[in-house]
């Protein structure tokens, strides 16, 4: 009986052990049973005591998970009200204890959040009476800028539970890495990849609406220089710049684009009239016009801009890239630093280039070109002192063609490198066979000017017997703005060789003095284009002085190019001229006449 007593005691006095209690009532507050009984009864004590530590545990537990979670978590019943949350929605809302209570309503619980500032989709009313769709997880972003993802879930008994969970740095990754995939990371403007969906969605846009819009192809002028000159990363902050300056240039709607390169594209929509497109082309202009500050240098460059109008010069992307391109290319060939609206007559030019290229391709390997040469005279004596190559191109359908028509072509598609070696290869073989030794001139496209052109020339001379006194080569000065320091290292060794040179098409289009300071030319060859007006404009006159007076300060010779009259050879010896070439004197003969024309002169001087 005593024993029986003591288990019963100890039952009772565990802790928390509130049930026994209710089960000494439940037995009338007596022991019954005898000794039985009592063990029955404290039995009974020690399993509800049991259950209830482990209950307890369990609730511990669960309130520490719940807690430790690292998303928000909230239970809600089927009448929305609450049952349970856990301690980090509190933390991701700034709730406080007094705020949150199991029981009250869903929209209580959402007008704590929005009292300390924290709500979504709009107005705090319609957030309080908005419902996230469930088992779909939603991600908002919330009025402090963070992005929640959230997420409800349905409970059998009709309540649910839902999650918050901050996901602001996995959005912001998410955000950086599409905006490295579509935006170039030079400039931060889209890229072409990107620039395209673009092009497309306003395009659609516009077919539907009925509106204007205008792609607008640019290309920077003279950029290759500054990476020449000053090296690719002040090439990267002058691209950074301008396309700063370009969005400045735009509507905020507007779309620009870095397709590549030195190469942009701008997409303008909801114009009222083509005038508009001009206008922004114009303001670009402008901006690129302005001089720019590049590691404390100042650098000037120029634009050419290309436009095409959708639906007048088409409504899909591919054709209007294409025509906004063609419209590029013919500002660039037109002077540069213009804008230039498509025309269709550009299509029918670009297929016959197009042609011409496939052409100039099967003519390399047939060798349908032909070298005539011109005689250079000397004004004072009246003597040939070269001759210079001039080369033509026998095409077996449309004939004799002019290099002043294939040239460009050529040279746009690197076609003149190969040319350009025949071309050197040939003259040096030509002039070989001359008797009087009269040097041959050559003209030397920029594309040529590589470190191949040294062994190129060399081979020329070898294989023709020619002394290299007798070779001059003449530069344009197109070939100089891309000047660097490999291309003067190659001038140089190819000047040791004993090679003269001429700057070719001096005082047309940029001629800069600095040229002659940069490298010691035998001869400045006064363009053409100055001829024209060289007997009776005064400017053309104070052109082929000053050009002449520049070349006698430096002991060059000064060689008026393109006299074609008398009244010409008279005017450009008076104003300085040393040496004239054109028509007057002998348009371009074949090789086999030269010998007899060197005569011809040399009898009459």
């Amino acid at each position: 009986m005593m024993k029986a007593n003591l288990l019963l005691y100890r039952a009772l006095s565990r802790p928390g052990l509130v049930a026994a209690g209710a089960v000494s009532a439940a037995l009338g507050g007596a022991w019954v049973g005898g000794p039985f009984g009592a063990v029955a009864l404290a039995s009974l004590c020690l399993g509800a005591a049991a259950l209830y530590e482990h209950l307890h545990r369990s609730g511990v537990r669960l309130k520490t998970a719940l807690d430790n979670m690292s998303q928000g978590l909230a239970m809600f019943d089927a009448n929305e009200r609450l049952v349970v949350c856990n301690h980090r929605i509190k933390e991701l809302y700034r709730l406080q204890d007094h705020q949150i209570r199991p029981g009250m309503t869903l929209v209580d619980f959402k007008g704590a959040m929005a009292d300390n500032g924290y709500f979504w989709g709009g107005s705090r009313e319609e957030f309080l009476t908005r419902r996230l769709p469930l088992d779909v997880s939603n991600t908002v972003e919330i009025s402090d800028g963070r992005v929640v993802c959230i997420t409800r879930r349905a409970m059998d008994d009709g309540g649910w539970v839902v999650t918050h969970e901050d996901v602001t740095e996995r959005a912001q990754s998410a955000a950086k890495i599409l905006k490295m995939a579509l935006h170039d990371s030079l400039t931060g403007l889209c890229n072409r990849a990107y620039f395209a969906e673009r092009l497309a969605s306003g395009l659609e846009r516009a077919m539907v609406s009925g509106d204007l819009s205008a792609l607008l192809y640019i290309d920077l002028d003279r950029f290759k220089q500054v990476n020449d000159t000053l090296g690719h990363p002040a090439g990267d902050i002058l691209l950074a710049e301008v396309g700063r300056r370009l969005q400045r240039s735009v509507r905020a709607s507007d779309v620009v684009a870095r397709n590549g390169g030195d190469e942009f594209a701008i997409l303008l929509e909801d114009l009222r009239t083509r005038e508009d497109a001009a206008q922004t082309a114009q303001r670009i202009l402008r901006e690129m016009s302005l001089p720019f500050d590049v590691c404390g240098h100042q650098v000037t460059i120029a634009a050419s801009v290309g436009i095409a109008l959708s639906p007048e010069d088409g409504d899909a992307p591919d054709l209007l890239t294409r025509r906004a391109d063609l419209a590029l290319y013919e500002a660039k060939a037109t002077g540069r630093g213009r804008q230039q609206f498509f025309l269709p007559r550009m299509e029918e030019r670009a297929r016959w280039r197009h042609e011409t290229e496939a052409d100039l391709r099967i003519g390399l390997l047939r060798e349908e070109f032909e070298l005539n040469y011109q005689p250079i005279v000397e004004l004072q004596t009246g003597r040939i002192m070269s001759c210079e190559a001039i080369l033509r191109w026998r095409h077996p359908v449309r004939g004799l063609i002019s290099s002043a028509e294939f040239v460009p072509i050529a040279e746009e598609s690197d076609l003149i490198v190969a040319i350009g070696e025949w071309v050197i290869r040939t003259a040096c073989r030509d002039a070989a066979k001359w008797k009087a030794a009269t040097p041959v001139a050559v003209n030397v496209s920029s594309a040529q000017l590589k470190p191949d052109l040294l062994a190129i020339v060399t081979r020329a001379l070898e294989g023709a017997g020619l002394l290299p006194e007798r070779l001059h080569l003449e530069i344009t000065e197109p070939a100089l703005l891309r000047e660097t320091g490999e291309m003067l290292s190659i001038l140089g060794e190819l000047r040791r060789l004993g090679i003269t040179f001429s700057l070719d098409y001096f005082g047309a289009g940029s001629s800069s003095i600095r040229y002659l300071r940069q490298f010691p030319f035998d001869n400045l060859k006064i363009d053409k284009s100055v001829m024209s007006g060289v007997c009776d404009s005064d400017v053309d006159r104070s052109i082929v002085s000053s050009i002449a007076l520049v070349a006698s300060g430096l002991r060059m010779t000064a060689i008026a190019d393109g006299v074609e009259r008398r009244d010409q050879a008279d005017a450009v010896l008076s104003l300085g001229c040393k040496a004239a070439q054109g028509g007057y004197y002998s348009p371009p003969v074949p090789s086999e006449q030269v010998d007899s024309l060197v005569r011809s002169f040399a009898e009459a001087a």
